[in-house]
């Protein structure tokens, strides 16, 4: 559905190339609103306003791999508060935790409160994919949604190729590259877009189960992230929420910050708690720090 009127579907007005399977670059359009929307190397960025969107992500937008001592010259020359080391802090972060040699922290948090299997699963808040790739052992078809072109572009790298490539920081702006081959069972089933979680491009009750694994923390309005977790999964759907509570003032307003008790307050009506627990989590930082927590996690069905 288009994310601006959310009154109807998107059609590709332009092909700027394809293979026999998917869209790569081109446009999508809305007929309703006029609204037009950017495939960028097989991501669509579907958000309520994309031009504003990529003005403030251009570098994203358009960046390419490069190879080492190539992007590590960079980083050193644009200093370790730049946009350029910021994207590569989160590829080493998420790229480590997902598919390095102590991955699947992502998949291990999933796998303790998995939901069952069906039709449409989503994984907000994606990442590199790993969760992702998880979800299509038991679901028809399993997207992979965030707002993080970086992070996007190497979920697409893995499901194209089955090679995650990324930089792993080992302390300052130092960095070693990673080439790791992933053994992808249903790549057939996976997809990757660029959308917003508090406002999903999706129309009513369309999934049978949605994952939140680590990203209610991240987002302006957590109660507006639950409601659209509520408003996309079919009735008897099920979902996954998961937060270290970790909150950042320049995300989420600290008026807006929950506590376990609230993060259960604010759930919609239309879903009940089936499962609660604590579980472990960690997220890598660089060579010599990985940050602990024990994240909450929650099981919910759509009633």
């Amino acid at each position: 559905m288009c994310p601006t009127c959310r009154s109807a579907p998107l059609e590709i007005t332009h092909t700027a190339s394809a293979n026999d399977e998917r869209l790569l670059d081109g446009m999508l359009g809305c007929e309703a609103c006029g609204a037009s929307f950017p495939v960028l190397d097989g991501i669509p960025v579907l958000v309520p306003d994309p031009r504003s969107f990529l003005a403030q992500n251009v570098l994203l937008a358009v960046a390419r791999d490069l190879p080492e001592p190539l992007a590590a010259w960079i980083g050193e020359a644009s200093g370790q508060n730049s946009a350029w080391d910021a994207n590569r802090q989160h590829l080493s972060s998420y790229g480590h935790d997902h598919y390095g040699p102590e991955g699947g922290r992502a998949t291990a948090l999933l796998e303790a409160a998995r939901p069952p299997g069906g039709g449409l699963a989503l994984d907000l808040g994606c990442g590199p994919g790993a969760a992702t790739h998880a979800l299509a052992k038991d679901h028809e078809l399993v997207l992979g949604l965030d707002l993080h072109l970086g992070l996007l572009r190497l979920a697409h790298q893995v499901l194209r190729s089955g090679v995650a490539r990324f930089p792993v920081r080992e302390l300052g702006v130092r960095y070693r590259p990673v080439d790791r081959r992933i053994g992808l069972e249903h790549p057939e089933r996976v997809d990757f877009w660029c959308c917003d979680a508090s406002t999903l491009p999706l129309a009513d009750g369309v999934a049978n189960t949605a994952i939140s694994m680590n990203l209610v923390d991240c987002v302006p309005s957590p109660p507006l992230h639950l409601e659209e977790l509520g408003r996309v999964l079919a009735p008897g759907g099920h979902a996954v929420l998961a937060t270290p509570f970790d909150w950042a003032p320049h995300v989420t307003p600290q008026s807006a910050w929950l506590d376990p008790d609230g993060l259960v307050a604010a759930l919609p009506e239309s879903l009940a708690v089936s499962s609660r627990q604590d579980h472990p989590w960690g997220v890598y930082v660089h060579g010599r720090r990985t940050s602990r927590y024990d994240a909450l996690l929650l099981g919910l069905r759509k009633v």
